[in-house]
């Protein structure tokens, strides 16, 4: 019986917290399906159950913690006698993928028999800042804190060797996003954003999917349309003048892209912010 399921709608690129929930576990009972989300961290918090994943089955406990990544096969099952409770917490982006690969977790997305209380009091923390989150009350900034606090704790607990190789050609991913980070605001395109890295556009595509798990053009777009969103949400330019800032010479382009994007007009989505175009 789920206790809280709350999703939240990507804002940043660097990571993202896309949703928090509680789970108290009925006997026999529980899930089994293909992971269709970046990363999903359970931990238990209190009875048992069990995890399936790649032929094997680990039972878990009071503390013990499993990672679900997008394309595995899982099975997750409460106890009989000592029926699980639950939280997770999914997350996503640039800097979580990194993160996150510097953790044996990637390898081997099971964490038994270890002190994880400090990982356990954070997503606890997170679950239930996320049942009344506002951002009036800057609840996103202690989401993102928790966050960064959870990665961290996560590599404390299963850190893996460093990679001298992996973090070579993630270095191309990093220069790509630092290029596009600083000339998107230009009429910039992927061929040349693959040219100044010096590698194919098509190993580019590579490289972002494998690392980020979306393309170079879907970054992009993200980062443009993010940009768009702060300039409507917190200035008073018209949308012309804001389609330039953010790279599009054609307003018409520029409408049809955040439309697409967001699911509203520009003129909408100020709208519904409070802020008013100026005559």
């Amino acid at each position: 019986m789920q206790l809280l399921w709350k999703k939240f709608k990507k804002q940043y690129i660097e990571a993202n917290i896309d949703e928090c929930g509680i789970e108290v576990g009925t006997p026999h009972t529980g899930y089994e399906y293909q992971v269709t989300k970046h990363a999903v961290l359970h931990v238990v918090m209190s009875g048992s159950g069990t995890f399936s994943y790649n032929g094997q089955t680990h039972f878990l406990e009071t503390g013990d913690i499993f990672l679900l990544q997008r394309g595995m096969n899982v099975n997750y099952t409460a106890s009989l006698d000592d029926p699980w409770i639950y939280y997770w917490v999914g997350f996503s982006g640039q800097l979580v993928n990194d993160y996150l690969n510097r953790t044996q977790l990637i390898d081997n997305p099971v964490i038994t028999h270890t002190d994880t209380s400090t990982i356990s009091k954070l997503v606890e923390r997170m679950c239930y800042t996320a049942q009344s989150y506002t951002i009036e009350q800057s609840d996103d900034i202690q989401h993102m804190s928790d966050l960064y606090n959870l990665l961290y704790a996560l590599y404390q607990v299963s850190p893996k060797k460093f990679d001298q190789q992996e973090a070579g050609i993630y270095e191309n991913v990093r220069e790509a996003i630092r290029y596009m980070n600083r000339f998107y605001m230009q009429a910039i395109t992927i061929e040349q954003v693959a040219r100044h890295v010096n590698i194919s556009r098509s190993y580019l595509y590579k490289l972002f999917k494998q690392n980020l798990d979306q393309s170079p053009q879907s970054y992009l777009m993200q980062l443009r349309m993010s940009q768009a969103a702060k300039l409507l949400h917190e200035t008073s330019l018209q949308s012309k003048e804001i389609a330039a800032r953010v790279g599009y010479h054609e307003p018409l382009m520029f409408s049809k892209a955040f439309k697409k994007f967001f699911g509203v007009t520009p003129t909408m989505y100020r709208k519904n912010k409070g802020i008013h175009n100026t005559p």
